[in-house]
């Protein structure tokens, strides 16, 4: 609780209901809505998750509220108004957009989109416990029939204060899996860009940018990465970043703290007869 205060928040609000199932998100919908009622904000934000998709599109229904999802950015105006950036067409381009005619705001937002920053002045903490009791007697779902797939890879890039990067320099299958062994050896975190997983050489779990994940490691380091915007959108939290790349004029530079104009392929040689052999 007290992290919660220490990062920014004024007001906790907690809700018990020990009769409520984690996974039906209808009844989590009639908690937010009954607390929306009550304090009437301008803005609610959701995480991008299964269930904050659901709730989100409840919510914006519920209230006529404009919603935007898989937000990477939010902005205000000089005219005070709230402008949520996400990706578009594609992931091509960033659009921004206001919600028009409506009092109530929602957005979800990615993991790691925003840096974490501490509160620097002391403000009144409130706590307010609040049983609630929904009543919700119709099933989420049905089962009509059953069918097995093959688990889905699950990568978890909190896990790793530093992360290495594989762009299109990197070429080819192989190059990719001394990477992932060089990477366990280190115990470091592998992310690739949107290239690698387009080509079916990566699984779209690790990647990074606009249309994959946001990071934010103490270190990241690239390999054979150009640096378009929608790749450093999601790594934009990164404390030091570090490029590789022989092409002195790949505009991953412009964005680094560290450049290193080498091939990456003996980078690679190099760090493998350090950590490996």
């Amino acid at each position: 609780m007290n992290r919660l205060y220490e990062y920014g928040a004024d007001s906790i609000y907690f809700y018990k209901n020990t009769s409520v199932g984690l996974t039906d998100y209808r009844h989590f919908a009639e908690v937010v809505s009954t607390h929306i009622n009550k304090q009437m904000p301008e803005l609610v934000l959701i995480p991008t998750s299964t269930m904050g998709k659901s709730l989100s599109s409840i919510l914006s229904n519920r209230f006529g509220a404009g919603l935007t999802a898989d937000c990477i950015d939010i902005q205000l105006s000089e005219k005070q108004e709230l402008i949520f950036i996400r990706a578009a067409m594609s992931d091509t381009v960033l659009a921004k957009i206001v919600c028009i005619n409506c009092e109530l705001k929602l957005g979800t937002v990615k993991p790691n989109v925003f840096k974490s920053k501490k509160r620097t002045t002391a403000r009144q903490e409130i706590y307010e416990k609040i049983d609630f009791e929904t009543r919700i007697n119709t099933p989420l779902y049905t089962v009509l029939s059953t069918r097995q797939y093959a688990q889905k890879c699950s990568v978890d890039f909190n896990r790793y204060s530093t992360i290495f990067c594989l762009g299109r320099g990197v070429k080819d299958q192989q190059n990719i899996d001394r990477f992932f062994a060089l990477a366990e050896k280190m115990q470091v975190g592998i992310a690739v860009t949107r290239t690698l997983v387009e080509e079916n050489l990566v699984d779209k779990e690790y990647q990074v940018g606009q249309s994959g994940k946001s990071i934010s490691p103490k270190i990241y380091v690239s390999f054979g990465l150009s640096g378009a915007s929608q790749h450093i959108v999601g790594i934009k939290n990164a404390d030091v970043i570090v490029a590789v790349n022989h092409d002195k004029n790949a505009p991953i530079f412009d964005f680094s703290d560290i450049v290193v104009e080498e091939d990456l392929n003996l980078i690679l040689a190099e760090m493998e007869a350090r950590f490996i052999q």
